[in-house]
């Protein structure tokens, strides 16, 4: 699977890659429909704001999540990812 993960106003942290990539193996080792996935990390003001964009081969998803922290805000996001993953493989 390919995936872009961007830090905006937020300090770039090797604990959340790993987070984010680790949420993204449990979810399926089958990712090749998926197409490219990007993340966007970022803070505006107080709040945490953690985004993902795919743009599949026949299929779209597009998210955005806001928290009181970066790890919240993603796990908003990874779970509707994860949710319309299995949707498109049960459609498939």
């Amino acid at each position: 699977m390919k995936y872009n993960l961007s830090f905006h106003n937020v300090d770039h942290s090797d604990a959340f890659e790993d987070y984010v990539a680790k949420k993204l193996k449990g979810i399926s080792h089958d990712h090749r429909n998926v197409g490219h996935i990007q993340f966007v990390a970022d803070k505006k003001g107080p709040e945490y704001m953690f985004s993902a964009n795919v743009n599949g081969h026949k299929h779209q998803f597009h998210k955005k999540a806001k928290g009181d922290n970066v790890y919240q805000a993603a796990a908003d996001v990874l779970v509707a990812f994860k949710n319309w993953y299995r949707d498109q493989k049960v459609a498939s």
